[in-house]
This record gives C-alpha cells, structure tokens and sequence, in this order.
C-alpha cells in the first residue's frame, strides 16, 4: 500500500527537517534558509508556508508571503523521489484557494531558467513571464537567468 501524502502549514517542529533537506539538496537550492530565517518566516503573519510528509519523511515545502493584493512565493522544493507525484501542483492549487479565499489577485515567482519541469508546471498553471533577472543563479559553477513570472487571478 502507497503511503499517503500529507500537508500541512510549517510548525516551529519542522525547521530543523527543512534546513536539513536543503543542505542535502544544494545542488538544487540557491540560499539555504537557516531555522533562524524559516523561524522569523514562519512567524510573520502574512507567510503562507507549508511543508509534505509521507510516512513521516520530509518530502516538501512551500514559502510565501503575502500583502493585501499580492502573494510572492519564494521558493517551492520537493525532494527528486517524489517529484511528478503532483506535490508542487497541490502546493501551487493551496496557494490558489487561500489567495481567491483572501481577494488576493496576483501570485508572483521566479524561477531558474534550467529548471524546466517548474517551469512548465507555472506555464500550466496559468503563469506569465513578465520579466527575466540575466545570471540572477550561480549554481554548480554555472550561472543561470530568473525568469520571474506572475499568475493574475
């Protein structure tokens, strides 16, 4: 039997779990947020930030913010096991209903411009490009644009 997939908002038990998958994952991951950076996010009242679990393993997360009409997100990861299991899709589908929820009615991201499948899943979505930071990503001795994209709702 499958386990099954479980979501919930990021609790204060969960920054130490965070800040580790990201240190596995630097190739992936830009700035890593330390538990003192996930913390103070976590506690502002405008973050919207969720984390994925399956059988009590840390498979996911979710940071944004949001002000009275727009919802920034920061950054979406999901670990490469579980990627294309429709993680990020319910995280994206989350963030959707709390903006419609809350007459929020602009979610803006970037995104690596490497990162393809993020990419396509934001297109799918609904996401425009608006704009483009030219090597805003230094990863694996490699620079990389941002393409910053933005979801009207």
């Amino acid at each position: 039997m499958q386990k099954k997939i479980r979501y919930k908002e990021i609790g204060f038990e969960d920054l130490e779990n965070l800040e580790n998958l990201q240190k596995k994952y630097t190739d992936e991951i830009n700035n890593i947020w330390t538990c003192k950076e996930l913390k103070n996010h976590i506690k502002k009242k405008t973050s919207f930030s969720r984390v994925s679990k399956c059988g009590g393993k840390t498979i996911g997360f979710l940071l944004s913010l949001y002000s009275e009409h727009l919802m920034d997100i920061f950054l979406i990861f999901v670990t490469p096991e579980f990627r294309g299991r429709g993680v990020a899709k319910n995280f994206l589908k989350d963030i959707k209903e709390f903006c419609k929820l809350n007459f929020i009615n602009k979610i803006t991201l970037e995104v690596n411009e490497d990162n393809q499948a993020a990419y396509f899943l934001y297109l799918k979505f609904g996401f425009k490009i608006i704009g483009k930071r030219k090597d805003y990503y230094f990863m694996n001795k490699k620079k990389s644009d941002a393409i910053i994209m933005e979801l009207n709702l």
